[in-house]
């Protein structure tokens, strides 16, 4: 159902557009000045939605634009109390913050994503609060750290497989990154779609969302490596073998050069060679894919364990696309171990799968034994 803000809205014929203009109509008539439009339509989605309740200011322009009353808006009395408290957006919450996101992004790369969710949709309730005030000299900065959050939360469900949260809140990030005008974060979330969109086997926009993230200027050398990673999937998914070769090449050579940017760091060759493996699956050539997954497990770098355990599982798929039960087996026993300690649907789904490519060798008693602890283990 929705809120009397969004009915009054919806009543008179109005898109959100319009709205706003006519909010940025009746504040430059008092004198204000509000927030750029993209940051301005998150906002209002917030208020339309429920989630947060706008201020004095605010409800008043609104009250005003749309031709009512606060009270029938659903606000109350211009004098009522908010049901948010205000919440200063200074340095010391956002210094704050910069180290919860940190800290959550570790969290992640050892224990999993599974633990992390609720925390960090809990925290951009806190992210979204403090964007609307509108007053603070570090808004661009919030922005910025709203942008990774919305990010993160993004693939924390994306790693869980759920895909329309992925989709939604990875598309919010870049939403705030355009507000921003970040060159890197823009070009950071069109990657990040791209990859969801290589996952629920869109091929095509996979393909276009990688090359867009490949345009803004400048990028890091991490940064490029993710984006041609991007790319040499998509290739893949339309089996176009040369775009993916020449997407895997640039793309090992990006991530051999160094790079600072704390957002790519988990951006290692080892972790390419690992998304170049699995392209290559989707291309049917389980030899090369093999070759590539093994090289990275085998150097696979400290404190990235749940990707090490998707390394694991990809590389026994590859085994037992390669008609080898015996490595396949000995790979996925390792793989069951990680995720245990590192939970991922993503490499779950990826165990799962197994059975159906050991179905020829179903009867040897070692691919039984595999299949009966998959069931126990990961119902």
């Amino acid at each position: 159902m929705p809120t009397r803000l969004a009915a009054a809205r919806i009543s008179r014929g109005w898109t959100q557009g319009q709205l706003l203009r006519a909010l940025r109509a009746r504040a430059r008539a008092d004198g204000e000045e509000l927030p750029p439009d993209p940051t301005l339509r998150v906002t209002l989605s917030g208020w339309e939605n429920g989630r947060h309740r706008p201020g004095p200011l605010y409800r008043r322009l609104l009250a005003e634009a749309l031709d009512t009353s606060e009270a029938d808006l659903g606000f109350g009395s211009a004098g009522g109390p908010s049901r948010t408290p205000p919440l200063p957006a200074g340095p010391e919450l956002l210094a704050y913050l910069e180290a919860v996101l940190a800290q959550h992004i570790q969290a992640d790369r050892t224990v999993g994503s599974y633990w992390l969710i609720s925390v960090v949709h809990e925290e951009l309730k806190v992210i979204e609060v403090c964007l609307n005030d509108t007053s603070s000299t570090l808004r661009h900065e919030f922005l910025g750290l709203a942008s990774r959050f919305a990010e993160f939360c993004g693939w924390l469900n994306q790693d869980q497989r759920r895909y329309a949260e992925a989709e939604g809140w990875t598309s919010k990030a870049l939403d705030f990154a355009q507000a921003l005008d970040d060159a890197r974060l823009v070009s950071y979330a069109l990657m990040r779609r791209s990859n969801i969109a290589t996952e629920t086997g869109r091929g095509l926009d996979a393909l276009l969302l990688a090359e867009a993230a490949l345009r803004p200027r400048p990028l890091t050398p991490g940064l490029r490596a993710v984006a041609l990673r991007q790319k040499a999937a998509a290739h893949a998914l339309l089996g176009d073998e040369e775009g993916y070769h020449q997407a895997v090449e640039d793309g090992l050579d990006a991530a051999s050069h160094h790079d600072a940017l704390l957002l790519t760091a988990y951006c290692t060759v080892p972790y390419m060679k690992m998304e170049a493996g699995a392209a290559a699956m989707r291309l049917r050539q389980p030899r090369l894919a093999t070759q590539f997954l093994a090289d990275a497990a085998q150097s696979w770098p400290a404190g990235h364990d749940r990707d090490r355990a998707l390394c694991l599982a990809r590389l026994a798929e590859a085994h037992a696309e390669m008609h080898d039960p015996d490595q396949a087996c000995e790979v996925a026993r390792r793989a069951l171990q990680a995720v245990r300690l590192a939970p991922s649907q993503r490499t779950a789904a990826t165990l799962r799968s197994l059975g159906g490519a050991l179905a020829p060798y179903w009867s040897r008693p070692d691919v039984a034994e595999l299949r009966q602890l998959v069931a126990e283990a990961l119902p």
